[in-house]
């Protein structure tokens, strides 16, 4: 949890470096518990906290749409920081108005491959909703608000990343 930083609080030494990301009030109506995003500019790195390509994988957030725009794509969670060999993952994301509308995803991003599995439901602006991704081996999952929304196999192999993890921001 967010507490008045970005800094890990199990204790583990992931903190986070804030990229111009501001306060703002979390799912529990705490000050200072979450961070506000502009989709550009605005980003935490958490460093290398997973390795570069580990086999089982889950990735969680809170997150609120606070306003519509027309992205193909926003990245939640990802370590693809570069196109090129090696840069690939499992990026937690929700559809922009140009690809899912508001639907949660894993993008399971590679060069030149995109496999995205899908949540069902759409994600409503302005309301909190805590996604979760899971990748366990070749399965990829995601649920939203505790549910399982959809399940795919995918036998792409991707090749993991040795970028640092961002929140928010994805380079490639």
């Amino acid at each position: 949890p967010f507490n008045g930083n970005a800094h890990d609080e199990s204790g583990n030494g992931n903190d986070g470096i804030v990229h111009e990301a501001i306060f703002t009030t979390n799912h529990l109506g705490n000050t200072k518990r979450a961070y506000y995003f502009d989709g550009a500019t605005n980003y935490i790195d958490v460093g290398n906290p997973v390795g570069n390509n580990p086999r089982d994988l889950t990735q969680t957030a809170w997150v609120k749409i606070v306003k519509g725009t027309p992205f193909y794509r926003d990245t939640i969670i990802t370590k693809r920081q570069a196109e090129g060999v090696g840069a690939s993952w499992a990026s937690l994301c929700i559809g922009g108005a140009l690809h899912h509308p508001h639907k949660a995803m894993i993008a399971v991003d590679d060069d030149w491959y995109v496999d995205d599995v899908v949540g069902t439901s759409t994600i409503a602006e302005n309301t909190w909703v805590f996604l979760c991704g899971v990748k366990c081996g070749n399965l990829y999952q995601i649920y939203v608000n505790g549910m399982l929304e959809n399940s795919r196999t995918d036998d792409h192999l991707i090749a993991g990343s040795p970028y640092n993890m961002h929140f928010m921001h994805h380079g490639a």
